[in-house]
């Protein structure tokens, strides 16, 4: 006698298994909420930290160029970052960068702020708005459970109904589906604390007004909690422009990486969900 899912007839398991797919994506969205740590609350006002906080290393190097951008220390231009002759820069971060011989490419500039971005994360992380990245593997592979649980048991169907000679080709389509949910549950992973969501939405929340009215001295803070795509529309649309084609698909669309899972993500963001 069958026991256990095999005994399913096919198109019974197919409806059974796309039902497990939804509950797996509401699982992979709950447990980041569930498990993310308290952290705790910290006044953060540097537009450097907010721009880790909300995109990790890319907004943080968005918002320094975007800050010399606005001040017209920095120009884009062939997709090249052309510095001012005069240009003297106001943080260590802004003066690294500056430093840089010749005209810039972008993952040059991004390259010589990497350090400062590090330190920008350390600080995140002993404010208690960051969780410590040796903690981090197991927020990121916990979430992604329920998937792997669900390729298992298309596995396991699938050989069964195999052996009776049944076509398994919508159950592999459906077991690929899953292998690229959990890959995308994966990746968008939001490296906050609950603290870390609460600041970052309060700084978010505080400057509205510059999606409608940024002004040059304002740049980098809007671009440290909006993203480049705030600048489309403004005299500073070549930043964005720029780095949409150095990103493929886009490097942000005016809204943060952070508000969910992958818009940061420590050293990287990423943006996300839960």
């Amino acid at each position: 006698m069958e026991i256990g899912f095999s005994s399913y007839s096919g198109a019974d398991f197919l409806l059974f298994y796309g039902l497990l797919i939804v509950a797996a994506v509401f699982a992979g969205l709950w447990i980041p909420a569930f498990l993310r740590p308290d952290g705790k609350l910290a006044k953060v006002e540097d537009p450097e930290l907010l721009a880790f906080l909300a995109g990790g290393q890319p907004r943080f190097a968005e918002s320094v160029v975007a800050a010399l951008f606005g001040r017209r220390d920095l120009r884009v231009e062939k997709k090249r970052i052309i510095k001012s002759v005069h240009a003297q820069g106001q943080i260590r971060a802004e003066q690294a960068l500056l430093r840089v011989v010749g005209d810039i490419s972008w993952n040059a500039a991004k390259s010589s702020l990497d350090g400062h971005a590090e330190a920008a994360e350390r600080s995140l992380v002993h404010k208690g708005l960051l969780i410590p990245p040796n903690e981090r593997l197991a927020f990121r592979l916990i979430p992604t459970l329920p998937y792997a649980f669900l390729l298992l048991l298309g596995i396991f169907r699938w050989q069964a109904g195999s052996a009776e000679g049944e076509p398994g080709g919508y159950l592999t389509m459906m077991m690929i589906l899953v292998a690229v949910l959990g890959i995308i549950r994966m990746a968008k992973f939001n490296p906050r604390t609950r603290a870390g969501e609460d600041v970052l939405s309060r700084a978010q929340g505080d400057a509205q007004r510059l999606r409608s009215a940024t002004t040059p001295g304002e740049t980098g803070l809007a671009v440290s909690l909006f993203g480049t795509g705030i600048l489309v529309g403004t005299p500073y649309a070549p930043l964005h422009a720029m780095r949409q084609q150095n990103s493929g698909a886009g490097a942000d669309g005016g809204g943060s990486d952070g508000g969910g899972d992958g818009g940061c993500g420590g050293g990287g963001c990423g943006g996300c969900g839960g």
